[in-house]
C-alpha cells in the first residue's frame, strides 16, 4: 500500500534534508521512520543477513551440544 504526502508532510520531508523524517501516530504515540526506498531495501538486506546469520549459530550451537552429549553417552 502506497500514501501520497500532503503538503505539510512534503514540506517537512524537505526540511531533513536527506536525514529520514520522523513521523508519530497521533493514536498510539508510536515514532516512525520514512527512509527512501533504496536505503530501505539495504537496512532490510542487513537485517535479514542478520537474522539468517543468527539462525545458524543457533542451530550449529544446538548440533554442537547435541553431538557433545552423544558422545558422552556414548563413549567407544
Amino acid at each position: 500500500m502506497s500514501i501520497e504526502l500532503t503538503a505539510p508532510q512534503q514540506q517537512a520531508l524537505d526540511s531533513q534534508q536527506g536525514t529520514p523524517l520522523r513521523v508519530v501516530d497521533p493514536r498510539t504515540k508510536e515514532t516512525y521512520v520514512l527512509l527512501p526506498v533504496e536505503l530501505y531495501e539495504k537496512v532490510k538486506g542487513l537485517v535479514e543477513e542478520a537474522e539468517d546469520k543468527a539462525l545458524h549459530k543457533a542451530w550449529l550451537d544446538m548440533a554442537t551440544k547435541t553431538r557433545r552429549k552423544w558422545v558422552q553417552e556414548n563413549p567407544y
